[in-house]
């Protein structure tokens, strides 16, 4: 990867972090705290779907079990820690 695509990559995803909690807000005032996690996981979910379709999938445990601590901490931990 290179720099100017890594760059890029940063500025959007910390971006999108940034902007969620004043979104969260918006949101709140529709739907419940649970409705909205729920759907700002199933989208992100559709998005990483599409991202990684035509992927190959990793060949052995020791990626399994990285992707798997990956996806915990990225995901559990972190929104554990915010709610």
């Amino acid at each position: 990867m290179n720099r100017l695509l890594f760059g890029t990559l940063v500025v959007v995803t910390t971006s999108l972090m940034g902007s969620s909690f004043a979104v969260g807000k918006i949101g709140l005032a529709y739907f419940s705290p649970l409705l909205l996690v729920g759907l700002r996981f199933t989208l992100a979910g559709l998005l990483m779907a599409l991202w990684v379709w035509k992927k190959p999938l990793p060949r052995s445990g020791t990626e399994w079990a990285k992707i798997g601590l990956i996806g915990f901490l990225q995901t559990a931990a972190v929104m554990g820690c915010i709610f």
